[in-house]
């Protein structure tokens, strides 16, 4: 049985923690188990939550949840919980995770977001790719399915980034340079690799006005 999600917010390190472990009594009396690798800690930055954190010692500490007893333990980068009979697991701790689709990072770096958002989208075209370069299907055919697939995938909780100037021209940057790959205008003999760039760029944003997309995550400018 596949399920969603769960995300646990609290103050209190140890108070989160121990609604971890009631919770994962219930997912394990219900026959289910947690994926190890998806089993993560994300702590905010601040002295407060550093000193919780010192506070769990690499001993095991022994602590009681709705009757039942449980105990953690610090190991290494990671914090293991368990209940005698019943389940062993080990939390990660990381810098940031991904919710719904989007970077969380504990120091909320929106260059960080970005870069996610990047590499997600690389993704998503690298697994169109044979779909969206291939000559049977028009181009204007195609640089629409790239704004139906990789664009919007790209611009997804965009509104979350505080998109900066520089943030901005990287991701327009890194979209037109698909688009040049999908309008594959070729070099000429004897023609230089800056007067070819500008070229293609403005072949290929011709084509996406076409194509009725330049719009798709933020206005389009030639950008060499």
């Amino acid at each position: 049985m596949w399920a969603d999600n769960l995300w646990l917010l609290d103050r209190d390190l140890r108070g989160m923690l121990r609604r971890f472990c009631a919770c994962t009594s219930l997912v394990t009396k219900a026959g289910w188990e947690w994926k190890p690798k998806s089993l993560k800690l994300m702590l905010h930055d601040s002295d407060s939550m550093k000193e919780q954190l010192k506070r769990i010692s690499r001993s095991w500490q022994t602590f009681r949840v709705g009757g039942g007893e449980y105990r953690m333990r610090r190991e290494g980068e990671s914090i293991r919980l368990e209940q005698a009979g019943e389940f062993s697991v080990s939390i990660a701790l990381c810098a940031s995770l991904e919710a719904l689709g989007t970077l969380v990072s504990a120091d909320a770096s929106d260059e960080a977001a970005v870069q996610f958002a990047l590499g997600r989208a690389q993704r998503h075209f690298a697994a169109r790719y044979s779909q969206l370069t291939t000559k049977a299907a028009s181009l204007t055919s195609r640089l629409q399915r790239f704004a139906m697939t990789v664009s919007r995938t790209l611009s997804w909780n965009l509104h979350l980034i505080r998109l900066t100037p520089k943030l901005a021209l990287r991701m327009a940057r890194w979209e037109m340079r698909r688009w040049r790959t999908m309008t594959g205008t070729p070099m000429s003999s004897g023609e230089s690799w800056p007067s070819w760039l500008k070229r293609a760029s403005e072949k290929s944003a011709q084509e996406a006005k076409k194509a009725g997309i330049a719009g798709t995550v933020y206005k389009v400018c030639l950008l060499y």
